[in-house]
């Protein structure tokens, strides 16, 4: 069975390039399904979730066509679990496929949200992709990083070196080297060869680790030996400069000959320069004027520049004068550059590229011109074709909605030879602020000690079944997501965040009564649970009850969590801390509004009687509403909250953060900010004030 499945894999990857025979990029596809990479069913997925780093306009077509296929023949053998794709899944997951490749974004969305809900690690990938290139749904690289997260959780590589990617670039999140390092760490172990490479560069350049050419070898010999072109040609670049490896000029030149065999730029331009110096081969200065121009008639400025010096001049006029055209390298079958018509050199597209000012409905317009002395046959912008046409002139414009905070655009335009010219811009979209100004959150600012036993839970609820929203509480969530494992030292490893649709009560009981009990080492966890959302108190205060996404205010001792119980299910915990931005009066979290069906007085709960190891940080008191922070697009406490774990609440110098120190810096900021709103919340504190909860 396995080898009918690698077959139809193969087959299908063969479709793939005839779909796309212009993407020279897609020659990786051939690669992979030729070169043993799909020797299991989970390896043939990684390699799919991974090959958005190649092309990834492209990839995303690929990977629900072969994820689709696969499907189909794991339901036939009876092993779905592999994939986490049950079979009463595989029709609508095939459904979501078929509307995604007629463009049918939106509908490819509604399909795979309840899957992605249901904690199908596939369906939150395809998610998180399209948040990320926005398809069917405004961009949203917030929301690309959530679903990226939790299908990363499962131990998708492909979601893991996304998610290292999101990271290291700061979209969705602060750019983050270290945190890249890690998501790249974990999808390299498991073979992602695009995470390999990105592990080899980090460590080349000295980002987020210290700077180890051994470390960059043994990460660029992994990706180079599955077939990765750019990985060959950095290995080759150790070799011929003896970095991390002894100097080995016939290594460097094997390398670089495998690598441009793919139509690599900066390996043809490596081997221009062994010619051109006689390093490994005969000094040639023709040979090294063929290599040169290969690399600058892909954009590669080094060699534009090498060209210009005399003597690669003079060469070039004698191979003109000889009528020699510079000579194409043997290239891959499917292969755009074997096409090439053979020309003199023209010049490569030029670009003008801007962007206007945000209108009222958040939207900017992008626009552009591009001349050549070719057709142009393709304007990508961030990957994707542009879906309008190009006018006469060669201008265009296109409406996108970005996300809040600063964008960057980046639009490729490629001529019928294959020239390519990039240009990017950065689109600022401001969030509308009240009369405070508000400084962003940063969790990088606090680089606590590791704590390895630390265990946290971190749920986020806006969106309820039958309830109306908790503004921001999602987003809240999202962010205490890195406050944990920076300023508390929660190792990744160890969190779990449930927001919105993952956060059913079914979800809740399991993480409490499952994932907990099997993370926590009796007598050493320092567990931590975060809950933005609704809650609400029994008539005469003695429970207090957590609202899941599915609650019912009619049956909340079957549908509701009990904080008690929440605090139960952490037993054997060193230490118990809670933090929850909610409220227990029955008013919504950030409105005036009462829930539905819940009693017009405020009932303030009993917070007697909790165990000596906890400690409770909460919004309000009971009989107050828990407000929300519009100018920061956050909770009121939580954003404070977040604020003070940055280090802001440290004041004596002392590198500790206790409860009553983030406590005391909490509700100084949070009272006069609800008190313009003519509300009274006084954050509240409940057990030991002196407990450090940050140390660095």
């Amino acid at each position: 069975m396995t080898t009918a499945i690698h077959s139809h894999v193969q087959s299908l990857y063969q479709n793939v390039l005839l779909r796309n025979p212009d993407a020279a990029d897609l020659t990786y596809w051939d690669s992979v399904a030729a070169g043993g990479l799909n020797n299991t069913i989970k390896e043939s997925v990684d390699a799919i979730n991974g090959a958005a780093f190649f092309n990834a306009s492209k990839a995303i077509d690929a990977f629900f066509a072969i994820a689709m296929t696969l499907q189909r023949w794991l339901t036939a053998a009876g092993m779905c679990c592999l994939l986490g794709v049950g079979t009463a899944t595989a029709a609508p997951f095939n459904d979501a496929a078929a509307a995604y490749n007629k463009g049918d974004y939106v509908q490819a969305i509604k399909i795979l949200r309840p899957l992605a809900a249901q904690g199908n690690q596939i369906a939150q990938f395809g998610l998180g992709w399209m948040y990320a290139n926005g398809q069917g749904v405004i961009q949203d690289y917030q929301a690309a990083v959530k679903w990226y997260r939790l299908a990363a959780a499962q131990g998708n590589a492909g979601a893991q070196f996304n998610l290292g990617w999101m990271y290291a670039n700061g979209q969705g999140v602060n750019r983050d080297y270290q945190e890249a390092v890690q998501w790249y760490r974990l999808a390299a172990a498991q073979g992602n060869t695009g995470a390999q490479y990105n592990l080899g560069w980090l460590y080349d350049h000295g980002q987020g680790v210290n700077r180890d050419y051994q470390e960059a070898v043994q990460w660029y010999r992994l990706a180079a030996a599955q077939g990765l072109a750019v990985a060959q040609n950095y290995l080759g670049v150790r070799y011929a400069k003896g970095q991390g490896v002894a100097q080995d000029y016939p290594e460097a030149l094997r390398w670089f000959r495998l690598a441009v065999a793919q139509g690599d730029a900066g390996a043809q331009f490596q081997l221009g320069w062994m010619y051109d110096s006689g390093q490994g081969v005969t000094q040639d200065y023709q040979a090294a004027v063929n290599w040169y121009h290969l690399a600058a008639a892909q954009g590669f400025g080094p060699a534009k520049a090498v060209l210009e010096r005399p003597d690669m001049v003079a060469a070039a006029q004698k191979l003109a004068a000889m009528q020699v055209q510079p000579q194409q390298p043997q290239q891959p079958p499917h292969s755009a550059r074997n096409r090439t018509k053979t020309r003199e050199r023209i010049q490569a597209p030029a670009l003008v590229f801007k962007s206007s000012a945000p209108r009222a409905d958040g939207s900017i317009e992008l626009s552009g011109r591009v001349t050549s002395g070719a057709s142009i046959s393709q304007v990508l912008i961030n990957g994707r074709e542009l879906e309008v046409p190009l006018a006469r002139d060669g201008s265009f414009k296109v409406t996108r909605v970005p996300p809040m905070g600063v964008t960057t655009y980046w639009l490729s335009v490629v001529d019928e030879f294959g020239q390519k010219e990039d240009a990017e811009v950065n689109a600022e979209r401001k969030t509308l602020q009240l009369a405070e100004e508000v400084a962003p959150l940063d969790p990088r600012k606090m680089r606590a000690k590791v704590n390895p036993d630390a265990v946290a839970l971190i749920v986020g609820i806006e969106s309820y079944a039958s309830l109306p929203p908790a503004q921001y509480a999602d987003l809240d969530a999202n962010h205490f997501y890195d406050f944990a494992h920076h300023a508390l030292g929660v190792p990744i490893s160890r969190i779990k965040l449930l927001t919105d649709a993952q956060a059913g009560r079914t979800d809740l009981l399991k993480a409490m009564r499952t994932w907990m009990k099997s993370e926590i080492a009796g007598g050493k966890s320092d567990v931590y649970i975060f809950f933005a959302g609704h809650g609400l108190a029994s008539d005469d205060g003695a429970k207090t009850y957590l609202l899941p996404a599915d609650g019912d205010l009619g049956l909340l001792d079957e549908t509701s969590i009990l904080r008690d119980d929440l605090i139960a299910s952490a037993k054997g915990a060193r230490t118990i801390t809670l933090f929850l931005d909610t409220c227990y009066s029955g008013g919504t979290r950030g409105t005036e509004v009462l829930l539905a069906g819940a009693r017009p007085i405020a009932i303030v709960p009993d917070e007697s009687g909790l165990p000596a190891n906890v400690t409770l940080l909460a919004a309000a008191t009971g009989a107050q509403l828990s407000s929300t922070y519009d100018a920061a697009q956050h909770g009121l406490f939580s954003y404070w909250l977040m604020k003070g774990l940055e280090g802001e609440a440290e004041t004596n110098g002392d590198r500790r953060i206790t409860a009553g120190e983030l406590h005391d810096y909490v509700s100084k900021r949070v009272r006069p900010i609800a008190a313009r709103r003519n509300r009274q919340q006084d954050p509240q504190l409940i057990g030991d004030s002196a407990r450090i909860l940050v140390s660095y």
